[in-house]
């Protein structure tokens, strides 16, 4: 199945944690009872198999249900066709196959029931005979059977444990095939809800001048909101080592802020796309009364049709867009973001990240940013060789969303009234809390911002040194 695509998913971790706490589980029950054996203290039976039965269910019905419930799993799954390793390499159908079958017979835990089985079937056969049965020479091994009726209880629960093996194995392939797609929330969706949202609360009463809905850059710890913003612009644009007449691409551009302010200080040739009405328009008139037709472009556009453009460019910066396109899409959207970039070329990715794959926090899900997914660092990481990237600087900026976050909240809070005359009081408790909240969790370091810069290939005209901040 040429161009197929499978893609590693957070229910791998989610079920193969879950399978692994299974198989130690059962492997416990059975070195137990051997451990009761020489001592001549087999634990009975039914004990084994109700406790057995019991921990099996919690760990895969009874908590998934659960978590499933509550919001925390990862969510609606789509079968997929491309198997990679845990380093990120793609396998082919057959190195896929043979990996499943380790995965499912090397953990030690499913040739047991079938042995079990085994063992109980002679014993309830010698039972029904009369016969006297030890295993190996030590009489009374399987001494919870001697009695034919038991031996044929033995039996069936083996027999019993044998037929849900398919299950478990079912259960086992969810975690290394099919991958999650993220939540059925297109990016014009997304930008639907921002600008309604806008709308309804009126970014402008707690964003800074520049409109920018993104972490900050607190150069100077006395800084404002609006100087870390402005900061932050400056700093991705040195990074980018940007040159007179270089042309450059803004995916998901918002209001146009650091396009504007690239072309002025450097002299680039810029290109933003968003699908935002809203901000097309607003950047577009802008970009004429500012008199740079001929230097800035706005376009209407998804990042999904990067590849078949015709575009190309010297650099390419994306800030806070990833986050939207959902988990399913971060190949998607390295591939139209190396497309469009020269060979030799840089792109520098600015996003929300987190330590491990996460579903994310459900009422930040409902309530907040309805399709959004975080990703993680190394999920990232992990899928930039495919597109010829070379990591040239990750940093994190985490203590500086914290702050941006707390300048939010501030101007949040001085404008209680006129929003909650708005929308309500719940509204505002709500936003509030998410704002304090989110603070909080990136000081704790639960979620983290990352900004990545890759080079499309080898590039060795660069400075040897990280730009000044």
């Amino acid at each position: 199945m040429e161009g197929a695509e499978w893609a590693f998913s957070p229910w791998q971790r989610f079920w193969a944690r879950r399978l692994d706490r299974a198989l130690a589980s059962s492997a416990a029950t059975v070195l137990l009872s051997l451990i009761g054996f020489g001592a001549g203290q087999v634990p009975s039976l039914p004990y084994q198999i109700v406790t057995t039965a019991c921990t099996w269910l919690v760990i895969f019905a009874v908590e998934p249900l659960l978590l499933h419930v509550w919001g925390a799993t990862p969510g609606k799954r789509l079968l997929g066709l491309e198997l990679r390793d845990g380093q990120g390499k793609k396998l082919s159908i057959a190195q896929g196959t043979r990996r499943v079958w380790e995965v499912l017979w090397v953990g030690c835990g499913f040739a047991i029931p079938f042995y079990g089985l085994y063992r109980q079937y002679r014993c309830y056969r010698a039972c029904r005979e009369g016969e006297a049965l030890s295993y190996d020479g030590e009489p009374g091994y399987l001494y919870y059977s001697t009695v034919p009726a038991w031996g044929l209880r033995a039996f069936a629960a083996e027999a019993v444990a044998v037929a849900l093996i398919p299950l478990t194995v079912w259960v086992n392939c969810q975690t290394v095939l099919p991958p999650h797609r993220g939540e059925a929330v297109t990016p014009a969706e997304f930008y639907e809800n921002v600008n309604a949202l806008a709308d309804k609360l009126g970014y402008s009463l707690w964003l800074d001048e520049t409109m920018s809905y993104s972490c900050g850059y607190f150069k100077n710890p006395g800084y404002t909101l609006f100087e870390a913003q402005v900061a932050k612009v400056d700093y991705i644009l040195k990074k980018l080592n940007l040159e007179m007449g270089m042309t450059l691409l803004d995916i998901g551009c918002g209001w146009g802020f650091l396009l504007m302010r690239a072309v002025r200080r450097y002299g680039v040739k810029g290109v933003g796309i968003t699908l935002s009405k809203e901000q097309y328009e607003q950047f577009s008139k802008e970009i004429k009364e500012q008199h740079l037709e001929d230097r800035l472009e706005v376009r209407l556009m998804d990042y999904r049709e990067l590849d078949q453009s015709g575009l190309e460019f010297d650099r390419v910066v994306s800030v806070g867009m990833i986050e939207h396109v959902g988990r399913g899409n971060y190949e998607l959207f390295l591939k139209n973001a190396a497309q469009v970039l020269k060979p030799g070329g840089l792109f520098l990715l600015h996003f929300i990240s987190a330590q491990e794959e996460h579903a994310g926090d459900p009422f930040i899900r409902k309530y907040i940013f309805p399709g959004g997914v975080i990703p993680s660092l190394r999920e990232i990481v992990n899928l930039m060789p495919e597109y010829q990237f070379r990591t040239l600087d990750v940093e994190s900026l985490r203590r500086h969303y914290t702050k941006t976050l707390l300048c939010w909240r501030e101007n949040f809070r001085k404008h209680k009234e006129t929003i909650g005359a708005e929308r309500g009081e719940e509204f505002v408790r709500m936003w509030e809390l998410y704002l304090a909240s989110c603070a909080a969790a990136f000081h704790q370091g639960v979620v983290d911002l990352h900004q990545i810069l890759m080079s499309k290939g080898v590039n060795n005209e660069l400075p040897m040194v990280r730009p000044g901040g």
